[in-house]
């Protein structure tokens, strides 16, 4: 796999504040993608082994925090029988993406040496969000892991419109039907761009293939990465417009992790890493229910992820799309040899790697992101006066 996962741009300080389960999702979404970013940059012997280098799961949750609770903004307004305030939405959305991202992004491309060895996509991709169709392989890439903020922001756009379009005369039918479209036409998708560009015959379904191809065409682009945000909207449409099911959903939110975290074992062991044809069409949906389960579990205060929430949880969930945005430049300095840690190897390197991001994220979180966040939620309430 190559280096890019989710941007958890999910995070919702004032959403996540009575759901501990959901925040220590996220801080375990953050650290996966963290340590297998590291496994990848061989701070670790062999990648750190299996369990680590299944840490591209964190992708996946973060996607499905997402549509659940974007889904959950934008599906409450309707409930109550009015439309959303799109103008608030979308604007609420870009105060908490742009500023950080733009603020890594100028460092990426004014300070080569954050990324030496690697070039820049075009800067207009990055200003458009939309990298992850266009991202080139030929020569190693910088800050390719914004291809997920790519996904994330292509989805705002294009979920309002539909929710909207069902809004109009709602029915359960009509939404479980497009929800099926949605999940059906991802996988042809899939299908599709792995049997035409990236399996070579004879075809099996744990035949292995070109990886870079994989990322390409199967991984990176939005029209074969919904299951997860379309799950987790699922997720908030159960909670907000079908309470006995919801109930029922959430009767033993344990049984239901344990469900969620056997169906990501089970995924990461039938699909053989990540690597093949099996993983390329059907993981992804099967990969999108265990997250969806997780998140249900994560919405309920008796439920282990509730329980397990540790003293700085909550902090390290806030922060974690700053920490996300930036940690590849903390590993990257910790691996230029002008550092003067060429002493360290193994776990001791990606520990200081590992602490250089929790400061570069608080620095950035604290001085950029969430001085933003206090803008946008001041400018709502002069909207509201």
């Amino acid at each position: 796999m190559g280096i890019g996962h989710a941007c958890p741009t999910s995070t919702s300080t004032a959403a996540s504040q009575k759901l501990p389960g959901l925040d220590l999702l996220r801080v375990f979404a953050i650290l996966s993608v963290l340590i297998f970013h590291g496994g990848l940059l061989e701070f670790m012997p062999d990648g750190g082994g299996y369990i680590i280098r299944c840490g591209w799961m964190g992708v996946d949750i973060f996607f499905g925090l997402s549509g659940y609770l974007i889904g959950k903004q934008l599906l409450l307004p309707w409930r109550k029988g009015v439309a959303p305030d799109y103008r608030r939405f979308f604007s609420r959305r870009l105060f908490r993406t742009l500023p950080a991202y733009l603020v890594v992004l100028i460092l990426y491309f004014c300070f080569p040496v954050i990324h030496p060895g690697q070039t820049l996509q075009p800067l207009w991709q990055y200003l458009t969000f939309c990298i992850n169709v266009f991202i080139d392989h030929a020569q190693p890439r910088a800050f390719l892991h914004a291809w997920s903020l790519c996904v994330e922001e292509q989805f705002y756009l294009l979920c309002p419109l539909v929710i909207a379009l069902l809004a109009r005369r709602p029915s359960l039918k009509k939404t479980m039907i497009t929800l099926g479209i949605f999940l059906l036409l991802g996988l042809c998708a899939r299908v599709y761009t792995c049997l035409r560009f990236v399996v070579e015959p004879p075809f099996h379904l744990q035949g292995r293939f070109d990886v870079a191809s994989y990322l390409k065409f199967v991984y990176y682009p939005t029209w074969n990465r919904v299951d997860e945000l379309l799950v987790g909207v699922a997720v908030a449409a159960m909670q907000l417009f079908r309470p006995r099911w919801w109930q029922w959903a959430c009767a033993a939110p344990n049984l239901v992790l344990a469900a969620g975290v056997g169906g990501m074992s089970l995924v990461a062991y039938l699909c053989n890493d990540q690597e093949s044809l099996l993983f390329g069409t059907f993981g992804f949906p099967m990969l999108a229910v265990s997250i969806g389960l997780l998140v249900i579990s994560g919405t309920q205060a008796t439920s282990l992820l509730a329980k397990l929430a540790f003293p700085g949880s909550a902090a390290l969930a806030a922060s974690s799309y700053s920490l996300y945005l930036i940690h590849l430049i903390a590993f990257r300095l910790v691996l230029n040899p002008a550092m003067g840690l060429n002493g360290l190897s193994g776990w001791p390197k990606f520990g200081v790697a590992f602490l250089l991001s929790l400061v570069l994220g608080a620095v950035l979180y604290l001085c950029v992101e969430r001085p933003f966040l206090t803008l946008r939620d001041k400018l709502d309430k002069t909207r509201s006066t």
